[in-house]
């Protein structure tokens, strides 16, 4: 069965804090998710890639994905696209490398078959699939900034 899923991601350099967000679908029904990146982030590629690594492992969990479906990856940042699927053709630092090995961990656990799609966000349309994008750009942001928060006064970039 096909899954359309939908990532987003924000950082905020400062603080080197990540938010993502997901939505998929599939007949089967709906699901969404946003959160916090996990330890520092350091560049667009890096979050977007991780936000897609980890709405693949929010998607098996729930029942709209079963395995051996074919999820359509759809997401706004051409570096972290390219590395979804091998061969991997683009310098990735080492949080795009643990986030790419970890779609390829739940792309084989679940017998997934993988396809991208780039969609140009903020571009001024009004097609459903970037009211969509744009739901997850905004609770990307907003999980990005309660982290930035959190983190604070005193957070020091090393």
């Amino acid at each position: 069965m096909l899954v359309t899923m939908f990532t987003d991601a924000s950082l905020i350099a400062a603080t080197a804090s990540g938010g993502w967000a997901m939505w998929a679908k599939s007949e089967r029904g709906v699901v969404r998710y946003s959160g916090p990146l996990k330890g520092r982030c350091f560049n667009s590629g890096e979050v977007e890639l991780k936000a897609i690594a980890n709405a693949l492992d929010v998607l098996v969990r729930s029942d709209v994905c079963e395995p051996g479906d074919q999820v359509l990856v759809a997401a706004g940042n051409l570096q972290a696209l390219a590395c979804v699927l091998p061969p991997r053709t683009v310098t990735m630092c080492h949080g795009m490398s643990r986030a790419a090995e970890m779609i390829d961990q739940t792309r084989l656990k679940y017998q997934l078959e993988l396809r991208t799609r780039h969609i140009k966000a903020h571009s001024g349309t009004h097609e459903p699939r970037l009211w969509v994008h744009d739901q997850c750009d905004r609770r990307a942001r907003e999980a990005a900034r309660l982290l930035h928060a959190e983190r604070g006064k005193g957070w020091h970039h090393a």
